[in-house]
Order: C-alpha cells, then sequence, then structure tokens
C-alpha cells in the first residue's frame, strides 16, 4: 500500500468517527421519545448522593419526580443542567423532585461540572452504570419524568427544553394519584 492510499483511509476513518460523533450527539432532538420504561414503574434503586453519600430512592411515590441522567464531559448537558437549576425551586415549591445522576464519571470531575452550572438538583452517583442499564440509557443527557404513582410517563433522549419540561410537568401535576 502507498503512504498516499494510507493517509487517505485514516482522514475517511477520522472523518467517519466525526461524523458519528455528531449525529449521536447534536441528532438528539429532544423531543418525547420511546422507552421501554414508558407506563412501567420505576425502577427500585437506591443510590449515593454525590456530596452526602446519602443513600437516595429514585421512586418516591407520592412526588412527581424528573431523573435526569447527564455526564461532565457532555456539552448539551451543561445548558440542560443550567436549566434544572434555575427552574427547580419553583417546581419543588409545587411538588415537583428533581435528581440528577451522573453517568459514567468520575465525583472530582462532576463536582467541577457543579461548581460551574449549579447544585440546586441533587447528584446521585451511578459508579457501577447498574442505573443507566436499568433505565435504558444509550447516551446523554435522557430525562425521564415520573408521575406520582411512581410510574415513568415520558422520556427525553438529548436536552430537554424548558418548554417540553413545562408541558411535561404541567400534565403530570394536573393528574390526580392513582
Amino acid at each position: 500500500m502507498t503512504r498516499r492510499v494510507v493517509i487517505g483511509a485514516g482522514i475517511v476513518a477520522v472523518i467517519a468517527v466525526i461524523a458519528w460523533a455528531a449525529f449521536a450527539v447534536l441528532g438528539r432532538d429532544g423531543a418525547a421519545s420511546a422507552s421501554k420504561l414508558i407506563d412501567q414503574p420505576v425502577p427500585a434503586l437506591t443510590l449515593p448522593q454525590l456530596e452526602t453519600a446519602d443513600d437516595i430512592a429514585l421512586a418516591r411515590p407520592g412526588e412527581v419526580t424528573v431523573i435526569n441522567f447527564w455526564a461532565p464531559w457532555c456539552a448539551p448537558c451543561v445548558g440542560e443542567h443550567q436549566l434544572f437549576n434555575r427552574v427547580a425551586p419553583a417546581f419543588q415549591a409545587q411538588g415537583v423532585r428533581f435528581v440528577g445522576v451522573a453517568f459514567q464519571s468520575e465525583d472530582t470531575d462532576v463536582s467541577s461540572f457543579l461548581d460551574r452550572v449549579g447544585r440546586a438538583v441533587p447528584t446521585l452517583r451511578d459508579a457501577n452504570g447498574l442505573a443507566s442499564i436499568d433505565f435504558g440509557v444509550t447516551g446523554v443527557p435522557e430525562t425521564f419524568f415520573v408521575d406520582r404513582d411512581g410510574i415513568v410517563r415520558f422520556h427525553v433522549a438529548g436536552p430537554v427544553t424548558e418548554a417540553e419540561l413545562s408541558t411535561y410537568l404541567v400534565q403530570l401535576l394536573a393528574q390526580a394519584p392513582g
């Protein structure tokens, strides 16, 4: 093989990887998407909170819950996490619980990320990846909206917009517990 062929093949491979990565991250439109958990109980998992090491249950019947899987290396997660930090206090006053789950990340990286974007949303550690597997997470960000009965009602693969967040939470808050 000539050197030109090898270099050309390398360039094609690099372009293919960049195109795949762009599609995987930027191609996720944030619209409600299918999930094996829709209309199913939220997995009964307990994860340690990053900063207190207290174990927190993801399923908490009686409360509407927003469970967001994110990572400090995820570019779209920055704006989404800033949104959650900004709106969480108002929704919490209405009985909505926000929980962030750090996906495949080192604690020091997660803490640095939170130093930049805020800590209004409790962050849980999924060190062994079992929560991500149980939820069927294929990438970040992914967000699950759980009703008061502990049933997953909405799932968004990609960053959630403020309009989507408001729409889903208004619907879940309007439902009577069942």
